[in-house]
C-alpha cells in the first residue's frame, strides 16, 4: 500500500501540466475610434481580466498584452501576423472572414454589444436620408445621388448595404450613384452632412444614430426598414439589412488549444457588471457565431479575393480608388 501511495505521488508531481510555450500573448485589435481609445476600453479586459483570470493558471504564468492594429499601413494585422508580432486580433467582421481565409486565424468568442441599456450580439446597416427630402422616398430613389460610405471594410457602413441592394433590388450604387463619398467610419459627420444637405444618403451602422445623435431621429428618413431578428431574438434597432454578428477575438493557428479554452471560457464567464465589460461597453461574450452573412458580403463585393487554394482580401491603405472593383461592362 505504501509503495502504491508513493508512486502515486511521484507520477503527481512528475505529470504537470505542460508549460505554455512563451511567456506573453498579444492582442492586437481595433475599433472605430482612435487607437489610444481603444486601449483605455480594451485594457482592463483584454490585458488586466486576461492576465489575471487566465495567466496565473499556468505555471509559470503568462501575461497577455493588448497593442492597436490596423490603425497605419505599417502595423495591419497581416504584417504583424507575418511578423509573429500577434496572437490574437480582435476585429470586425470582414476583416475576421479576411484573417480567417488569408491567415487561418479562427474566432473563438463572440461579444455581445450594450447600447443604450440594449444588449444585442450582432448590427446591420441602416440608410437614411433626410426626412423633408421628398426626393427620396425608396431605395430606386437613391439613384444620381450622392451617398455617403463609412469605408472600404465596415460591414454595416458599406458591405452590407451593398450586398442588399445589389441582391434585393438589382442595384448597384458604383454605377447608380451619383457620387460616393468614404467618411472613413465617421458616421457623426455623415449624418451631419445629410442634414445640411452636402450628401443624399448615408449608410451607417444600425444602432449608432440611437447611441451618438438620438436629437437627429425624427428629422431622418430610413431606407428600406426591415424588422429584422437575430439569434433568435427581435434586433433592438433600426435597421435595412440583415444582421451580421458583432466583433469577435480570434486566435492565432499557433496559440495552443489549451489557452484558446481557457481564454475563450473567461470572456465567456464576464458579464455586463464586470468592470472590464463596462470599459469595453459591452454586455459579455458567447460561443463564436457564424459570419457566413459577412462572408458573403465581402465576397460580392470583391474585397475577398479567390487565389485559388484560398482567399486574401487587399491591402485598406492602399487607397479607396485602387480597392473598389468595378461590376462588368464598367472601367475606373
Amino acid at each position: 500500500t505504501t509503495l502504491i501511495v508513493l508512486m502515486a505521488l511521484v507520477w503527481l508531481v512528475s505529470c504537470r501540466p505542460k508549460p505554455l510555450p512563451k511567456s506573453k500573448y498579444v492582442i492586437g485589435g481595433w475599433i472605430a475610434d482612435l487607437p489610444d481609445i481603444f486601449i483605455q476600453k480594451w485594457r482592463p479586459l483584454f490585458e488586466d481580466y486576461l492576465t489575471e483570470s487566465v495567466g496565473k493558471t499556468f505555471s509559470p504564468p503568462v501575461n497577455f498584452q493588448l497593442v492597436p492594429v490596423d490603425y497605419t499601413a505599417n502595423s495591419t494585422s497581416e504584417i504583424l501576423i507575418d511578423e509573429g508580432s500577434v496572437d490574437f486580433i480582435y476585429t470586425h467582421p470582414i476583416k475576421l472572414v479576411c484573417l480567417e481565409s488569408s491567415r487561418q486565424f479562427t474566432v473563438i468568442a463572440t461579444q455581445r454589444s450594450l447600447v443604450l441599456g440594449k444588449e444585442a450580439g450582432g448590427y446591420g446597416g441602416t440608410i437614411y436620408s433626410l426626412a423633408s427630402n421628398s426626393a427620396i422616398q425608396n431605395v430606386y430613389d437613391i439613384r444620381n445621388k450622392k451617398v455617403g460610405l463609412g469605408q472600404f471594410l465596415a460591414s454595416g457602413g458599406f458591405a452590407l448595404p451593398y450586398r442588399m441592394l445589389k441582391e434585393d433590388f438589382d442595384f448597384d450604387i458604383f454605377t447608380e450613384a451619383k457620387q460616393l463619398v468614404f467618411y472613413q467610419n465617421d458616421y457623426s459627420r455623415a449624418l451631419f452632412d445629410v442634414m445640411s444637405g452636402a450628401i443624399d444618403v448615408a449608410f451607417t451602422q444600425s444602432g449608432n444614430l440611437e447611441a451618438t445623435h438620438p436629437e437627429m431621429l425624427p428629422y431622418l428618413r430610413i431606407i428600406h426598414q426591415i424588422n429584422a431578428s437575430f439569434q433568435n431574438e427581435p434586433y433592438p434597432f433600426k435597421t435595412s439589412t440583415q444582421i451580421t454578428p458583432t466583433f469577435s477575438l480570434m486566435a492565432g493557428p499557433a496559440v495552443p488549444w489549451n489557452l484558446r479554452l481557457r481564454v475563450t471560457e473567461a470572456l465567456s464567464a464576464i458579464n455586463a457588471s464586470h468592470p472590464a465589460a463596462a470599459a469595453a461597453q459591452i454586455s459579455h461574450f458567447t460561443v463564436p457565431a457564424s459570419y457566413a452573412i459577412s462572408r458573403q458580403s465581402a465576397l460580392r463585393l470583391g474585397i475577398m479575393r479567390d487565389r485559388g487554394a484560398t482567399y486574401d482580401c487587399p491591402d485598406q491603405f492602399v487607397g479607396t480608388y485602387e480597392l473598389l472593383n468595378c461590376p462588368d461592362g464598367y472601367i475606373k
